[in-house]
C-alpha cells in the first residue's frame, strides 16, 4: 500500500475548492452589477412605456370623433347620391331633345360634412384637417389662448397630446396665402397628432402623398403641397 503523501491532500482540497466554485460562478460584486444594471434598464424603459400607453389613451378620444366624422361623411354621400337620383330635367326640354344642364347643387360640387355636432361639442372648432396618407385625421380649434389647447384635448381633458389648433387673427371665412395649423410632435407609438409629417422628409413619400383635405366651417378646401420645411 501506498502511503498518501501532502501531494495527495492538497489535490484533495484544491477539488473541493473547485467544486464549491462551480456552484456560484458569479462573484457577489458581479450579482450587484448585473441588478444594478437591469435597474437602471427598467427606471428608463418604465417611463417610456407608461409615457406612451398614456398617450394612446388620450389620444383615444381623437379616435371616436374620427369615427364619427367618418359617419358623418357616409351620410352625406348617401344623401347627395339620392338627390341626384331624384333631380330630373324639365318635361318640355327633355321632350324637346335640348341639352339639360343640372342645378349646381347637385353637380359639380363636393358636399360639404356637416361639422355642427363639433361645433356644438366645442365653441372654438373651426375645421376638420384630414392629410391623405398620414394620421392626422383631426379637428382644429381656433383660440385666443394657445397654451391650453397644447395640453387639454378637443373635449378638455388635461392631456400631453393637445389639440390642433389656429390662433385667433386665421380667416378661415376669406382665408388668404396661409393658415397655421398648430400641434404636437409626440415622441410615442402610433404616429399621434402631427408626428407623421416627419415622413414627408422622404421624397418618395412626399410624391404619393401631396394633398390635404380641409373642411372648414364655411367651405371645403383642397391644397396641394409644394414645400417640405424641417
Amino acid at each position: 500500500l501506498r502511503s498518501r503523501g501532502l501531494g495527495d491532500v492538497y489535490k484533495r482540497q484544491c477539488m473541493k475548492r473547485n467544486k464549491r466554485r462551480r456552484k456560484c460562478p458569479f462573484s457577489p460584486l458581479t450579482l450587484l452589477a448585473a441588478l444594478l444594471l437591469i435597474g437602471g434598464m427598467l427606471a428608463i424603459i418604465l417611463p417610456v412605456l407608461q409615457w406612451d400607453a398614456e398617450v394612446s389613451a388620450e389620444a383615444g378620444e381623437y379616435e371616436q370623433l374620427r369615427e364619427q366624422n367618418r359617419q358623418a361623411e357616409a351620410r352625406e354621400t348617401v344623401e347627395e347620391e339620392t338627390l341626384n337620383q331624384h333631380i330630373v330635367p324639365p318635361i318640355s326640354l327633355a321632350e324637346e331633345g335640348l341639352p339639360v344642364q343640372q342645378s349646381e347643387s347637385a353637380v359639380g360640387e363636393q358636399a360639404m360634412v356637416d361639422l355642427s355636432a363639433y361645433l356644438a361639442q366645442n365653441p372654438d372648432f373651426v375645421a376638420w384637417l384630414r392629410i391623405p396618407g398620414t394620421n392626422v385625421d383631426y379637428p382644429v380649434v381656433q383660440t385666443d389662448d394657445p397654451d391650453y389647447y397644447l395640453n387639454h384635448t378637443f373635449s378638455g381633458k388635461s392631456s400631453v397630446v393637445g389639440t390642433l389648433f389656429s390662433l385667433a387673427d386665421a380667416d378661415y371665412a376669406a382665408p388668404g396665402r396661409n393658415i397655421a395649423i398648430y400641434g404636437h410632435h409626440l415622441r410615442s407609438s402610433g404616429e399621434k397628432m402631427f408626428t407623421s409629417l416627419m415622413r414627408y422628409k422622404n421624397p418618395d413619400f412626399y410624391e404619393d402623398n401631396q394633398t390635404i383635405v380641409l373642411d372648414s366651417l364655411y367651405r371645403h378646401s383642397e391644397y396641394t403641397i409644394f414645400a417640405v420645411v424641417n
